[in-house]
């Protein structure tokens, strides 16, 4: 049965999870409407999706693959008045919120070409235009590029969950340690911080902890001064098969740390 036949019978599904080729044109009957349809997650090429997403307007959740156009992202301009979710490549982000409420947003890297148009690139262009702010952001990054956070704070100050992966196209691991101590500190909202490196931070475990520990703030001053920061998960690679991944909480008026897996 092709994608189409099943689509055909699935006229009031509220969930398209669908994992078909990138280069699949036509995937859905044409001029079939999903009236329950509120999530989308597809991984075809975003210009196979500008009818489909110009019809369906209840969609809350979208989940998209890589882009497929070395221009412009053919969904600009789409208008998604409920979309609260979205993940797509860097390079699609400002298109797509255009104006859309979106509060947690994934800027992932699908495929080698969407890093022509990095998350560095994405966080120096401006505010983002969602009509309200983003408080939840998982992106890949590159850790050499010491301003990311700076500029990431200046479009979306309002962050309270943020998730940091290494590219796995990316190979270079230094982080400019001093700065990213500053750029954490902007960010006044912020109560949990995960971080994913393809590396080591540092020569040994006991010198990448000791350097971790300076992205935590001071206690209790720092809970006197309202502020919410309370969990920092940081996962870090020792080996081709084997990462060192830690966490600490505040437990009473003190930071604990634990070892999930090393």
């Amino acid at each position: 049965m092709t994608i189409c036949a099943f689509l055909s019978h699935a006229g009031s599904a509220d969930t398209l999870k669908l994992e078909i080729p990138a280069n699949t044109h036509r995937w859905c009957p044409p001029g079939m409407f999903f009236a329950n349809l509120t999530i989308l997650h597809i991984t075809v090429e975003h210009h196979a999706l500008v009818p489909f997403l110009s019809t369906h307007k209840a969609i809350t959740n979208l989940s998209l693959g890589a882009c497929g156009c070395r221009t412009s992202c053919p969904l600009q301009g789409i208008v998604l008045p409920h979309l609260a979710y979205l993940v797509c490549p860097p390079g699609c982000v400002r298109g797509l919120l255009n104006n859309n409420p979106v509060t947690d947003l994934v800027m992932k890297y699908q495929s080698p070409e969407d890093m022509r148009f990095s998350t560095s690139t994405v966080v120096r262009q401006g505010p983002f235009l969602s009509t309200v702010p983003i408080t939840r952001l998982h992106a890949d990054f590159d850790p050499t590029d010491s301003d990311f956070l700076l500029f990431l704070f200046k479009i979306a100050p309002d962050l309270q969950i943020l998730y940091l992966r290494q590219s796995v196209w990316c190979y270079s691991a230094r982080v400019s340690r001093p700065i990213w101590r500053r750029q954490v500190d902007l960010f006044k909202d912020l109560s949990l911080l995960d971080i994913s490196i393809n590396d080591e931070l540092a020569p040994t475990k006991h010198d990448e902890d000791a350097y971790l520990r300076t992205l935590l703030p001071p206690l209790p001053a720092f809970i006197l001064r309202g502020r919410l920061l309370n969990f920092l998960r940081v996962s870090t690679r020792l080996r081709e098969d084997s990462w060192y991944d830690r966490q600490w909480n505040i437990v009473d008026t003190t930071w604990t740390k634990t070892v999930n897996h090393e």
